[in-house]
């Protein structure tokens, strides 16, 4: 996966179908911490298949501890410094190693975004590239659906962790048909707390005065 620092137009969204984030809501971790999240689809050529990348996302994030609270974005507002925009893009992108499914910004100007390449998605499956969500059956839908919110979340991690390297399972640097396709996919512990700390409030600073006082401790 790429990291990218350029900025993309970002145009009107599709309809959504369902909240992605109520799936499994009693296994939330009761101290879990709030990753904020906008989709955003300029060519809709995603519908059909955000409740089923978002709801991957959600559940993979869910089990680093992490809860996703999402909204749909127009691209048109001013980015928000706390959330992770995941930008949905309708071409495929590729490189001497192969094709390139997603990228990720870290915080700047424009805040965190991860964008996903659809087609890319699709030919990393066997599918024709140019194939609309519609012209899937359920099965082949749901599969691509999956499929692309792991790659979104493989970017969100990324985005909110950038020191966290490649490795295996769902940060590994190629992300497989079976990585895209099986059951599960392995999340290392170490990935999860990376993530934790990355979206957990900083300390409070301390004015050099009241630093002192309490290196004196009481008197």
């Amino acid at each position: 996966m790429h990291r990218a620092g350029s900025v993309v137009a970002l145009a009107a969204v599709c309809g959504w179908m369902a909240h992605p984030a109520a799936a499994g809501a009693a296994e939330r971790p009761a101290d879990a911490l709030v990753l904020r999240v906008a989709w955003v689809d300029p060519t809709s050529c995603a519908c059909g298949l955000e409740s089923i990348a978002l709801s991957e996302v959600a559940r993979l994030l869910r089990e680093m501890g992490v809860r996703v609270r999402w909204r749909r974005d127009r691209g048109l507002a001013r980015a928000v410094s706390d959330e992770v925009r995941v930008v949905v893009l309708d071409r495929v992108r590729s490189e001497s190693a192969g094709l390139v499914l997603g990228a990720s910004q870290t915080p700047g100007p424009p805040g965190s975004v991860a964008w996903v390449h659809l087609p890319s998605v699709r030919q990393a499956l066997g599918m024709h590239a140019a194939w609309s969500p519609w012209r899937l059956d359920h099965g082949e839908r749901r599969t691509l659906g999956i499929a692309l919110g792991r790659v979104a979340a493989h970017e969100i991690v990324h985005a909110v962790a950038p020191d966290v390297p490649h490795g295996e399972g769902l940060m590994a640097e190629r992300l497989s048909l079976d990585l895209l396709t099986s059951p599960a996919v392995q999340l290392d512990r170490q990935v999860a707390l990376a993530v934790r700390r990355g979206l957990e409030p900083p300390l409070p600073s301390l004015e050099a005065g009241k630093v002192a006082v309490l290196a004196r401790g009481p008197e």
